[in-house]
């Protein structure tokens, strides 16, 4: 019953898009953000698997001598968490939470090890597998094509050369 709406353009500083998470009456939920002029990009997907509706951003800058490589994962819950005091308010309104996440550094006093981006990029190749893309920046390029890209990001192809 949620809704996903992407918008893309110009805001006055750059191609730039973003992704609204809505609930059925059309209220807002989230919000995922894409910029072509920022440093690394940033990539939103939409996925089901095992039953479970998700959202996954994927945030990559990767530099000569640093980088970042981050996943989250996200779904729509079944209303919001209880106050302190036990009582949920508002029981009947969805809202979106985080289930998964990564984040592999390397860079400064971090040294890249090869082992250790193996395995977090296996745990995002599950997510990928079961998605396809609504938002991307990648390369400076603003893209809404409807794609899965399991196969584009990867150990392979995203590891770095030892």
């Amino acid at each position: 019953m949620e809704q996903i709406e992407v918008y893309i353009g110009n805001i006055g500083d750059g191609e730039s898009g973003v992704v609204l998470f809505k609930d059925a009456d059309g209220i807002v939920l989230g919000s995922e953000f894409a910029h072509a002029a920022r440093a690394g990009w940033n990539n939103i997907y939409v996925g089901d698997a095992e039953g479970v509706n998700y959202i996954l951003t994927l945030h990559v800058e990767d530099r000569d001598t640093y980088g970042e490589y981050s996943y989250q994962v996200y779904r729509f819950g079944e209303g919001r968490p209880e106050n302190r005091s036990g009582e949920n308010r508002f029981p009947e309104v969805e809202e979106i939470r985080q289930i998964a996440g990564s984040r592999f550094e390397f860079g400064e006093n971090l040294r890249y090890d090869d082992e250790m981006f193996h395995a977090w990029a296996d745990d995002l190749s599950f997510y990928l597998a079961n998605s396809h893309l609504l938002l991307s920046s990648q390369d400076g390029e603003i893209r809404t094509e409807k794609v899965s890209e399991a196969d584009r990001y990867n150990y392979e192809t995203l590891r770095r050369e030892p």
